[in-house]
């Protein structure tokens, strides 16, 4: 402590010169602390940045944790990229695994079939809403006419193009709409038809500028971004035939105005591509964040019925003395290469050889494969249950609160379709027979129509009819609908269309099912507790302006009631 104990009131302390001394030597540490904290932080970032591959990285402090940085998580750092770029690294591999899980896993397989069916239904249809009755009929009969054979050859309807687009959005991310007017064709007549084209026929690798255009993953987009063309294989790339698949050529970059030999340039106005995103070029599959929890379910089986075929082959292992090297061998002293049921094997005394015979399932096989087919159900947006078809983990609270989740994600699928792909294809095909003469529109619409507009638009105008929403609990459902049905918060059009029809449908069979029962001489019936209008039991509407007994007599209850309680006060 010396040097430290002067008093500066006295007078009494260290000199000055070695004070100076005790100062220099003082700078002295006080640098060299700053000069090794320097140089170990550097050397701290410096074996971090070997460490996680990242140049700089250190501990996060005072930030966010999901930016932390330690060694449990020095295999998670991802590379910052945009949709585009990560689908032009990985998105030919994530649609193969796809294509091969929807194939081949049985609970992806299921899922896309589940998902198809739920989003589907009975298919979205489409109400004409010109404003004319007698048009809107016309319409509709046209259009049920044409929806039966939509594609150029005729063979697929517009409700198994709705499944088939679905398919593709859960196994590739995105297909592409094409629209033609088409000639005669066997039994199709003339007019618009639609075909659906797989996302591997867009080339992802194809880049460069045509008029001045963006060409980036095979889709041409203007300065603002709109899509303006799509390019396309004039066949399919991946289906090579005998020899499997191949891969297509990779196109470099540049002008593109000539042309690109084995492409078609589709103008925006005659396609849409279904799937991508605000920012995408492409789509992503549905199933891309369970691909590897699929993979390790099969693992999982794969490893545990292994197991169990062990356990029942192997019967046990004896020490043998004839037996003079090691491994264990059959009682011929042959070197064993595979089990047979009821196997005992043989080996040299003094080995040390243990059989593994666990349980087939061992106890903790059915919560584990539980847990990753949760997993799995997650990232596909199914639930369990369904995913599954084993109802038996579940209650009815909760069946139904999946039910609800599942109706969301369903509503922007069908969202989708519509927009996308029947609303779009609806339009082309009325513009088709408006001007073929097959559909005739009345005098003020068809000027209207010629001219232009607002009002001439309205003869394209349309509103989808989305398939039925399947009852949980139709008991308390149907209450609940009758009720909102009498305070007014619903309209019978909006309950019909929850299940897949319409007021005008419900209507007309009630009606047609009332008169074949009165053929038979049965009455049946209507709904509401009457016929046309609200009518009595002998068939004629009430009149209103009859006094109402039965308010009179409550009245005359009441004022009897009042005196009754008067008197007793």
């Amino acid at each position: 402590m010396s040097g430290l104990t002067g008093d500066r009131r006295s007078g009494i302390g260290p000199s000055r010169s070695k004070a100076g001394a005790e100062a220099g030597s003082g700078l002295a540490v006080s640098l060299g602390s700053a000069v090794g904290a320097a140089v170990g932080g550097a050397m701290r970032s410096f074996r971090e940045a070997l460490r996680f591959g990242r140049p700089g990285a250190s501990a996060s402090r005072g930030g966010y944790d999901g930016g932390r940085r330690d060694v449990r998580d020095a295999s998670w750092h991802p590379t910052a990229v945009g949709d585009n770029a990560a689908a032009e690294m990985d998105l030919p591999t994530v649609r193969a695994r796809s294509r091969d899980a929807s194939r081949n896993h049985e609970l992806v397989r299921a899922g896309m079939r589940r998902l198809k069916t739920h989003a589907v239904g009975k298919g979205i249809r489409v109400r004409p809403a010109t404003g004319s009755d007698a048009l809107n009929e016309q319409i509709a009969d046209r259009w049920a006419q044409h929806t039966g054979a939509v594609t150029p050859g005729g063979e697929s309807s517009l409700f198994r193009l709705q499944g088939e687009a679905i398919e593709e959005l859960y196994q590739a991310g995105d297909v592409l709409v094409v629209d033609s007017i088409v000639p005669e064709f066997n039994d199709r007549p003339a007019g618009a038809a639609i075909q659906l084209v797989r996302a591997e026929r867009v080339p992802l690798d194809l880049e460069g500028s045509h008029s001045g255009n963006e060409v980036r993953q095979g889709v041409e987009t203007d300065a603002l971004g709109r899509v303006v063309a799509v390019w396309v294989h004039d066949s399919d790339p991946t289906d090579g035939g005998v020899l499997g698949f191949w891969k297509p050529a990779t196109y470099a970059g540049g002008d593109l105005s000539g042309g690109v030999e084995g492409l078609t340039r589709i103008e925006a106005s005659r396609c849409r591509l279904l799937g991508p995103t605000t920012g995408q070029r492409r789509g992503v599959p549905i199933t891309v964040a369970g691909l590897w929890t699929s993979r390790a379910n099969t693992r999982f089986k794969d490893a545990a019925i292994m197991q169990g075929i062990i356990a029942t082959l192997l019967s046990g292992v004896v020490e043998d003395d004839s037996i003079d090297s090691g491994g264990l061998r059959d009682s011929e002293g042959n070197r064993v290469t595979q089990l047979a049921p009821g196997m005992v094997l043989h080996r040299r005394p003094g080995t040390k050889s243990e059989v593994n015979t666990p349980g087939v399932p061992g106890p903790a096989y059915a919560p584990t494969q539980q847990s990753i087919i949760q997993d799995l159900s997650a990232a596909i947006g199914l639930p369990y249950a369904m995913l599954t078809g084993d109802y038996s983990k579940t209650n009815f609270a909760g069946s139904k609160n999946a039910r609800i989740d599942l109706e969301l994600f369903l509503v922007e699928l069908r969202d989708e379709l519509w927009s996308r792909l029947v609303y779009p294809h609806y339009r082309r095909w009325l513009r088709a027979e408006i001007l073929a003469g097959s559909i005739t529109l009345p005098d003020d619409l068809a000027f209207a129509y010629g001219g232009g507009g607002p009002e001439g638009r309205r003869v394209l105008e349309a509103k989808p009819l989305m398939p039925a929403t399947p009852w949980t609990d139709p008991r308390n459902e149907a209450a609940a609908e009758e009720i909102a049905l009498r305070s007014g918060t619903m309209g019978p059009g909006m309950i019909a269309a929850r299940h897949g029809t319409t007021v005008e449908e419900i209507a007309d069979e009630w009606v047609a099912a009332r008169r074949a029962f009165e053929r038979h001489g049965i009455e049946l019936p209507m709904p509401f507790g009457g016929g046309a209008g609200a009518a009595g039991d002998d068939g004629e509407a009430p009149d209103r302006d009859a006094p109402d007994v039965e308010r009179e007599q409550t009245d005359d209850t009441n004022d009897t009631n009042e005196n009754d309680r008067s008197a007793l006060r």
